[in-house]
């Protein structure tokens, strides 16, 4: 997993992106800002640049491999980070503790999306921006000569998400949550070099799961 999500952050668009994602949580110096999903912490290192030392920013991450990660490759920089394990469902913070709030690609890995949004405007402070951004695991695109089994492999890859749906889910579930003043922003992500786009994206595992599962020879 720490190599997938390195790959995925060497691409520039990647990078573009998550840099939108700062962007519209318009920080500041002094805010005290959550991500959710911090994964290796590179994001928390760009946040932690636009709070300064003044602010600080805390990375939290069901995985324990990838909040030692995020600590190892944090340990001898001077930002006002933390990193801990926890679990978005149950967050372990007050009322109204920060100045921005940000879950890149975690929503739509949970069962309970709606819990876990919930716990990000328990935890925001009023009129606090929260931004969340998912993929839309039913827009996947792959190029190949056989368009049913082409179709068995993108929907495969999406029904083995708990919320394959979330891209595009994500506006009305703001909403349900009591959230105003949306904004919805939407990208594409081209891969056009298969050897990394079958390391990245484990083309060949769901292959094999296909295969084991009588879905295809």
């Amino acid at each position: 997993y720490v190599r997938t999500l390195d790959m995925a952050s060497s691409l520039q668009q990647v990078q573009a992106v998550k840099r939108l994602t700062f962007e519209l949580l318009e920080i500041h110096p002094g805010y005290h800002v959550l991500d959710v999903g911090c994964g290796t912490g590179e994001d928390v290192q760009a946040l932690a640049q636009l709070v300064g030392r003044t602010g600080k920013v805390i990375g939290i991450d069901n995985s324990a491999t990838m909040i030692a990660e995020a600590q190892k490759r944090a340990a001898n920089l001077d930002l006002s980070v933390e990193f801990r394990i926890g679990d978005v469902l149950q967050l372990d913070f007050p009322d109204n503790t920060f100045s921005g709030c940000r879950a890149n690609r975690v929503l739509t890995h949970l069962t309970e999306p709606r819990q876990a949004l919930m716990e990000l405007v328990r935890v925001a402070k009023p009129h606090t921006r929260i931004v969340c951004f998912d993929r839309d695991w039913v827009s996947l695109m792959i190029t190949a000569n056989d368009r049913r089994l082409t179709r068995q492999v993108t929907n495969f890859i999406c029904d083995n998400y708990p919320n394959g749906w979330m891209g595009r889910q994500l506006p009305i579930l703001f909403s349900e949550c009591g959230l105003t003043d949306i904004k919805v922003v939407s990208d594409s992500l081209l891969l056009t070099d298969f050897a990394f786009t079958e390391k990245a994206m484990e083309l060949r595992e769901t292959a094999t799961q296909l295969v084991e599962q009588g879905v295809m020879s």
